[in-house]
Formats: C-alpha cells, structure tokens, sequence
C-alpha cells in the first residue's frame, strides 16, 4: 500500500489520510483531506502535495 494508512474519519463530512512525506516541513507527512457528504456517490480530495505516484497510488 506504498506506505498510505486507512483515512482517519474526522467528522461525518471529513476525512483525513498522511501521506508518507516526512520531511522538515510537513513532519511525519502531507495530510490529504477527503471531503464528502454521507452517502454520496462522490467526494473531493484535497492534498497540497506533489501528484507523485507514492502519494496518490493505492
């Protein structure tokens, strides 16, 4: 799973998954926020970080 864990359910519109970025600036990694509404067909996802295969592949 290239080093990503399960999303961490924040409330019942947001989620937030850390990235395996470690560096000086974003600590342990880059938080990816996924947004959406319970029960809807889709969501968005918000990461300020790079579209690099390690951070976005499954």
């Amino acid at each position: 799973m290239n080093g990503l864990v399960a999303p961490r359910q924040v409330t019942s519109f947001a989620s937030v998954l850390l990235a395996p970025s470690p560096d000086p600036m974003t600590l342990d990694g880059t938080n990816i926020w996924i947004l959406g509404a319970p029960g809807a067909a889709g969501c968005v996802v918000v990461g300020p970080g790079l579209l690099l295969p390690s951070a976005i592949s499954p």
